[in-house]
């Protein structure tokens, strides 16, 4: 009896799938990406961070995802035109000041080569889809992105519409502006 309850287990843990599900039907590929700050109206800003991202896309409804912790409820979400994505995301968070709204678009174009520097500082550009919509122009089956490079733009707003704005403690709206650099694992 506990041998046959010990395979049943055994056989039940064989079963399991570990692998992450992504959205959509294409995985365009893991990046490690780094955010350099450009400009901080917030002043609550580090100089820069890294993170890491799986880029998947939907060919049913020409969606790009963005997934940087394996859950696919909180996602960027958006559009892949040509090589150029736009991908939007928003989340509470808190900074210095206090609690606020953030409103986040990652832009940036995906590229097949790599420049001569390994990151994005000379990469021919990539253009924009032939019919000027938001159909991709590259087979998403076939296409290896290496780089992806852009900017974040990040938009805060208080959250407490009652607090005191600036300088006497409350928050106030702003905006802090990375410039990325995305390379595939």
């Amino acid at each position: 009896m506990r041998t046959s309850l010990l395979a049943a287990c055994l056989l039940l843990l064989a079963g399991c799938n570990n692998t992450p599900k992504y959205q959509g039907d294409v995985v365009m590929g893991g990046f490690d990406f780094h955010a350099t700050l450009e400009r901080d109206t917030c002043a609550d800003a580090g100089g820069f961070f890294d993170f890491t991202g799986v880029l998947s896309y939907d060919t049913n409804t020409q969606k790009l995802f963005l997934d940087t912790d394996g859950v696919t409820d909180d996602d960027h979400v958006g559009t892949l035109s040509g090589t150029h994505f736009v991908l939007l995301g928003e989340a509470d968070r808190g900074f210095e000041c206090g609690p606020v709204h953030v409103k986040e678009t990652i832009e940036g174009d995906l590229y097949t080569v790599v420049s001569d520097d390994g990151g994005c500082g000379a990469v021919p550009d990539a253009g924009t889809a032939d019919d000027g919509g938001s159909e991709p122009s590259v087979d998403v089956h076939n296409f290896q992105p290496l780089l992806a490079c852009g900017q974040i733009l990040d938009g805060a707003e208080p959250l407490d519409a009652g607090a005191p704005a600036g300088s006497d403690g409350g928050c106030f709206s702003c905006e802090i502006v990375y410039q990325l650099a995305g390379t595939r694992q």
